[in-house]
Order: structure tokens, then C-alpha cells, then sequence
């Protein structure tokens, strides 16, 4: 885990629910099952996990605030009650999914050598909540509960001769019945 915050240049001084305290408050998802790319399943007893990556400002600052406009969106979407999103909401949902998708990027295992997102992208999200460009995020519904966040990185090669032309990050996020997923590219400078 980094020193530094993700998201300013402070001194890592706080933990951050990797879920939000309020989504366990509302739903106990109960112990969370991990499988690794080797198939081994690992058991997760509690999900209320936290882990060592911003600091006590942008935790108790700028994230807590983008919390409490989601709180009433999503709590309605995980609990299977349809809702109309209006353009403010969408902005705030978008925003949650994407804060959602640079803590899921920095907790990922399985090898991985660098983060995909770059530090430009989190210090400029953490100014304004400037969402990097080249991402998309669709939400839907799920018709069975769950609690799951998955991500992966890929090359995107083009046809015919495969060259690499970028990366993309992926991550899907499934709480209750809501689920959202976050695609970024990061398209090569002589390719865009």
C-alpha cells in the first residue's frame, strides 16, 4: 500500500472502507468469497475491510461529501426499488463509480507491477472530481443480491496486425442488486 495518499500529496494517515460503512448497515452481505486466478478460494469473514490508502482530509473531506448525495441513489438501486436518476444524480453516481474504481485499482492483487490509473488522474479527481477521459460507466440491475468488485487491465491491440494501442482498465461493482461497470482506456499517444 502507498505512503502517500492516492488522491493528494499527504502522508497516509487513514483507512478506507474498501465498501462504504452505510451499504453494511443497510444489508449484511456476510462472509465474501475470493477466488485467485489459480482457483484457490480464500474467505473473507468480515467485508467490512479497510485498507491504507488516503489520508484523514480527503477520507473525511471531499469523500465523505461525495458519499451522502449516493447514499439515498444506491441504497434505493441494492435494495431492488426502481428509482428515476436525474442529470445532478447520474453526475453523483458517476462520481461514486468512479472514486469506486481508483480504490479498486489500488487494492487489486494478483501480480500486478503498476496501477493503472496514472497519479494526474486521482490528484485531478480529488480537485473536482474530474472523471479521466477515454472512461465509460453503465449501471443496471441484477436480478439476485450480491456484494462484488472485480477489475482488470488489458491491452487493446488493433485489427489485423495486433499492435498495442493502449490499455484499458475494467471494474465491475455489484452491490445488492445495483451494478455498475467502469471501463477506462488509455489510448498510446501516436494512436489517438
Amino acid at each position: 500500500m502507498p505512503n502517500i495518499c492516492i488522491f493528494c500529496p499527504n502522508t497516509v494517515n487513514s483507512r478506507e472502507h474498501v465498501w462504504p460503512m452505510w451499504i453494511h448497515e443497510r444489508k449484511d452481505f456476510g462472509p465474501l468469497n475470493f477466488t485467485r486466478r489459480d482457483g484457490v478460494v480464500t474467505v473473507i469473514p468480515d467485508p467490512k475491510v479497510t485498507a491504507r490508502l488516503v489520508c484523514v482530509t480527503c477520507n473525511n473531506g471531499w469523500m465523505s461529501k461525495l458519499e451522502e448525495p449516493n447514499i439515498p441513489i444506491i441504497s434505493c438501486m441494492m435494495q431492488d426499488i426502481s428509482i428515476t436518476l436525474e442529470r445532478e444524480q447520474q453526475g453523483y453516481l458517476a462520481a461514486w463509480c468512479m472514486k469506486m474504481a481508483f480504490i479498486n485499482d489500488w487494492t487489486r492483487t494478483g501480480g500486478r507491477q503498476k496501477k493503472f490509473y496514472t497519479r494526474g488522474e486521482t490528484l485531478a479527481f480529488a480537485k473536482d472530481l474530474t472523471i479521466p477521459a477515454g472512461t465509460r460507466i453503465w449501471i443496471g440491475h441484477l436480478m439476485t443480491s450480491h456484494l462484488s468488485r472485480d477489475g482488470h487491465d488489458f491491452e487493446l491491440l488493433r485489427a489485423g496486425d495486433g499492435v498495442v494501442v493502449g490499455t484499458s482498465s475494467v471494474t465491475t461493482l455489484v452491490v445488492g442488486h445495483f451494478v455498475a461497470q467502469i471501463i477506462t482506456d488509455h489510448i498510446l499517444p501516436e494512436f489517438r
